[in-house]
């Protein structure tokens, strides 16, 4: 979870894509600090190296995009494209970025206490941390131009269901994804669109 802003860029941030910045920074941290460098402080903060690492992963950014075309920073640093596995296991962390950009939803975790015991036994939650099966609840607006009605107005939820363990491709950016699973795709940006691909098959 975590991305970075730099003008009116959303970037993801993976280990992968920081790999060249991360690895000389964590080498010259002693073997206690690398181990801690994703956990929070008593007072619920990140520790100094994290805070060191995240200004140096921004002042990189910032000197790439001034460097870079528009083009070459958006396929270096912007666009998102995983594939099988590695799409599967990183699939949570980019839609809970997305929401947290759009604040028009949610993740929830639908698995009962014995599910949750099961996967952090098992190690799951480290990659799923709500679990497999995950529900992503939309806040669905009505359209309306009267002000008071949009303030006092109930909110309508879209509720969908998603395996995340059959997600087989994720592409795009942060702010306009396509996922991909056998039997449908999701169009998520500032609108949402599924695609049922049992339609477009016969």
């Amino acid at each position: 979870m975590g991305y970075y802003t730099i003008d009116k860029y959303k970037i993801f941030y993976s280990t992968e894509r920081f790999a060249e910045i991360d690895k000389p920074y964590l080498a010259k941290l002693e073997p206690i600090e690398r181990v801690g460098i994703n956990m929070l402080g008593m007072n619920l903060k990140p520790n100094r190296a994290r805070l060191e690492l995240d200004r140096l992963h921004i002042t990189t950014l910032q000197a790439e995009f001034k460097r870079l075309t528009r083009e070459e920073f958006e396929n270096k640093w912007v666009n998102l494209y995983f594939k099988w596995e590695e799409a599967s296991n990183i699939s949570w962390e980019i839609i809970y970025d997305y929401f947290h950009i759009f604040k028009n939803g949610k993740i929830k975790d639908s698995r009962d206490f014995v599910e949750k015991i099961t996967d952090s036994y098992s190690g799951l939650s480290s990659i799923y941390p709500q679990g497999k099966v995950v529900e992503l609840i939309f806040n669905i607006n009505r359209l309306n131009d009267n002000t008071w009605t949009k303030l006092f107005e109930k909110k309508i939820e879209l509720i969908k269901e998603l395996n995340l363990k059959t997600v087989t491709s994720v592409e795009g950016s942060l702010t306009n994804l396509q996922i991909d699973t056998p039997s449908e795709t999701l169009y998520l940006s500032d609108t949402i669109r599924f695609m049922d691909k049992s339609k477009y098959n016969d």
